[in-house]
């Protein structure tokens, strides 16, 4: 997958980053966790608790941004093009 140019950022570096839509300007939040492919070792995707997730008392749910739904990332952002459908991940 060749999205960006090469790239090297911490996991620690890109929870400081808050996810933006390009579309509307929205927050998204902060990237909570990575999806990663083996045997590949590569991200897929960056996942995002989902809105209101604090009330749902041990279900953890998220928002899964795959990576080529990924315009840019910046210094202090993480600009990301508006997704068709939130698919969210559920974990118990």
């Amino acid at each position: 997958m060749d999205y960006f140019k090469p790239l090297k950022e911490s996991f620690s570096r890109l929870r400081e980053k808050d996810v933006i839509n390009a579309q509307n300007g929205a927050k998204l939040g902060r990237v909570c966790d990575l999806e990663l492919e083996f045997p590949q070792g590569s991200v897929s995707a960056l996942l995002l608790p989902e809105r209101g997730s604090l009330l749902s008392f041990g279900k953890k749910e998220e928002v899964r941004i795959p990576l080529e739904f990924i315009e840019s990332i910046g210094e202090d952002v993480i600009i990301v093009r508006s997704l068709p459908n939130r698919t969210k991940k559920k974990d118990a």
